[in-house]
């Protein structure tokens, strides 16, 4: 009785520790997104921290770690499902279109297909990758389920990406899942000692961190590989200790070429696998793994080499990305290797877009000595596995030697395809597929190392320092404005805003920028005042770039790049609005409005906006533009337009200051 009763007041704090730093966070995120308060500071960064810290605590405490950081995990994948930028850095734009290549054309996109940007525009607005489909070389597994999953979805792009990235919280909870049960396999097996709060710990550490969870949630293979390698390594914790039977071989092929299907790196499996099967002196059951393993891979293979007279796209993807990457054809040698070492284990705790290394103290300290912990388990379990090679009948001796194989096989197939095609490659994402492995060394290592009572002490401060890294990385992901938060806050701002509500505060920093997206066609749908004044093409000179005026204020263009230049015989004043009221034909495109303070146009000194079809009024603030307001001396106005298609033509009836002072 006292002991559930001290459950329940454990179980009470936990939700009450939960409920203060949650609402702690949104609070920071309210006062930064609806109050626009300036970024948010270095010492809530550490308050957040501190309870985040605390919250983990009260889990290990609670002892019912399977509910409790589900939950976590579910409101983490949520948060960066919100925060994280859409289309990150990390190529989630190409891998999304390569799924969206699926759904609409009912075939796997070719190297030589081009990135639908139009679509993904819809999505984003802007930061879209462009040119070829370069992570068409990938294999399919992936993008086929996605496909699956997103057909029902595909007419609401932006619904589409959180499905795919909720597609990635499941994922996560598959693999916490199957951790678990590894969990207790080990136990069962006397691998390792029966220590909750030391596995939970770790495993909270390698899970929980801000670059893991990054990748789970972004879309992209990386997902599906981390899930079937936790799998696979579970099974292989299983069948290991005895002989394998043909079924035990044949799931072991099916989860393998599921990897080799979903991420071609991963083959270094194959060696891992035929490793287990000749501790038992299984020649013949190694060479059914190895065929069958071949036979569910081959279609893929057959594929590349239909399309691409080779067995993979490899050379042709490296090709175009090496003239991204490394232009200038450097020579990546093992020492740059030995330079990255930092760098590698630091991106698989931060992820890219954290910017790290560039990431502030006491984070990057932090970072460091999590990279100790990652050398220290990798350098010291493979010593281990040397001096106890005579001893490979051990059970615990098998399966360190296995997944410390596949450990280092992973990082040597990426340091030879860093060092063979001067693609740098030495990057942390790729390890997450052995974070099961990298769990299953580090409780070995720190239970081997430690006395029992120091063990949970040692789990504790590593998860410790993963904590302050994941704070780190919430606040600074939330406050990018490529994110699915921003968007949304940008729609209901938008949905607002009006003539005569403009000059509110909460429109300041979305009107002093120079994206304007649909701001000026809804201040345009909001007038209704007639034009004051007289057209400015019909009172002033004007240039035109590859179009031609074929009637009244109407357009045609004649080649690439059309714009139009007004000049000025006076200076213009400061004016509150620039009303243009535009006939377009039938193309949705953009609009960017520059002015010439006297040292020529610049693309500082403009700003961009949505154009829709059809006879639209759009009305641009440029009384709230910072730049315009300094601007001393206007003498041009330039009007370039994105929307034209063959000899469409625009008519401009309304070029017009308003509120001139």
């Amino acid at each position: 009785m006292n002991l559930e009763k001290y459950k329940n007041n454990i179980r009470f704090e936990f939700y009450v520790v939960a409920f203060i730093f949650v609402s702690y966070i949104f609070g920071l995120l309210y006062n930064f997104y609806i109050n626009d308060s300036e970024k948010i500071s270095y010492v809530n960064y550490l308050i957040a921290s501190i309870m985040l810290c605390y919250l983990y605590f009260t889990i290990l405490r609670l002892n019912e770690f399977k509910r409790y950081i589900s939950l976590v995990i579910i409101f983490l994948g949520c948060y960066y499902i919100l925060f994280i930028p859409l289309f990150s850095p990390i190529d989630e734009g190409a891998h999304f279109d390569y799924i969206l290549h699926i759904v609409q054309h009912h075939r796997l996109p070719l190297l030589s297909d081009v990135i639908n940007s139009g679509e993904l525009n819809k999505v984003t607005g802007n930061l879209v990758p462009i040119n070829s489909q370069y992570e068409a070389v990938h294999p399919p597994l992936y993008y086929l389920i996605s496909a699956i999953i997103m057909f029902a979805f595909q007419k609401n792009l932006i619904f589409s990406v959180i499905v795919l990235r909720m597609f990635g919280v499941f994922l996560s909870l598959v693999v916490f899942y199957f951790i678990n049960k590894t969990y207790e396999e080990l136990i069962r097996k006397n691998i390792i000692q029966k220590n909750d709060l030391l596995f939970h710990s770790i495993t909270f550490a390698f899970l929980l961190s801000p670059g893991y969870v990054t990748r789970m949630i972004s879309i992209s293979n990386e997902q599906l590989i981390v899930c079937i390698m936790t799998i696979l390594i579970f099974n292989v914790v299983k069948v290991i200790g005895a002989p394998l039977s043909f079924k035990q071989v044949f799931f072991l092929s099916l989860l393998s070429g599921g990897m080799i299907l979903t991420k071609f790196t991963s083959i270094y499996i194959l060696g891992v696998i035929v490793l287990l099967c000749l501790f038992y002196k299984q020649i013949y059951k190694s060479i059914c793994y190895m065929s069958v393993t071949l036979l569910i891979t081959l279609p893929w293979f057959i594929f590349n080499y239909y399309h691409y007279n080779k067995l993979t796209g490899t050379s042709l993807h490296v090709e175009f990305v090496k003239g991204i990457v490394n232009p200038d054809n450097i020579q990546l040698t093992p020492y740059y290797i030995f330079q990255k070492i930092s760098f590698f284990f630091g991106s698989f705790w931060n992820p890219q877009e954290s910017g790290f290394p560039g990431i502030r103290e006491p984070f990057y300290t932090i970072t460091t000595l999590l990279n100790g912990v990652i050398l220290v388990v990798i350098i010291t379990m493979l010593i281990y596995s040397f001096k106890n090679l005579k001893n490979l009948r051990n059970v615990q001796t098998q399966l360190i030697f296995l997944i410390l194989s596949g450990v280092i096989l992973n990082i040597m197939v990426l340091g030879y395809g860093t060092i063979t095609e001067d693609v740098d490659v030495i990057i942390g994402r790729y390890l997450y597929m052995n974070v099961l492995s990298m769990i299953i060394l580090t409780v070995i290592l720190i239970q081997k190392l430690f006395f029992l009572k120091y063990q949970r002490t040692v789990g504790y401060i590593v998860m410790l320092m993963t904590c302050f890294l994941t704070t780190n990385f919430m606040l600074d992901t939330a406050q990018t404005n490529q994110n699915l938060a921003s968007k949304i806050k940008n729609h209901f701002i938008n949905e607002d805003i009006s003539i005569k509500n403009y000059h509110d505060k909460r429109y300041t920093t979305f009107l002093d920028k120079k994206e304007l997206k649909s701001i000026p066609l809804k201040l345009g749908e909001s007038l209704n005042a007639d034009s004051l004044s007289q057209n400015l093409l019909g009172t002033n000179a004007f240039k035109l770039n590859n179009l031609k005026l074929i009637n009244d204020y109407e357009f045609q263009m004649v080649g690439n790049d059309p714009f139009l230049v007004l000049e000025f015989n006076h200076l213009v004043k400061r004016n509150d609005l620039i009303k243009l009221k535009i006939n377009n034909g039938r193309n949705n495109g953009s609009g960017q409005l520059f002015w010439n303070s006297g040292s020529g146009f610049s693309e500082e000194e403009s700003v961009t906006f949505n154009i829709t079809n059809g006879v639209k009024s759009y009305v641009i603030p440029m009384g709230m533009n910072t730049k315009w307001i300094n601007s001393k001396n206007i003498v041009e106005l330039r009007l370039d337009f994105d929307i034209f298609k063959g000899e469409d033509t625009i008519k401009i009836s309304d070029f017009v200051f308003i509120n001139e002072k």
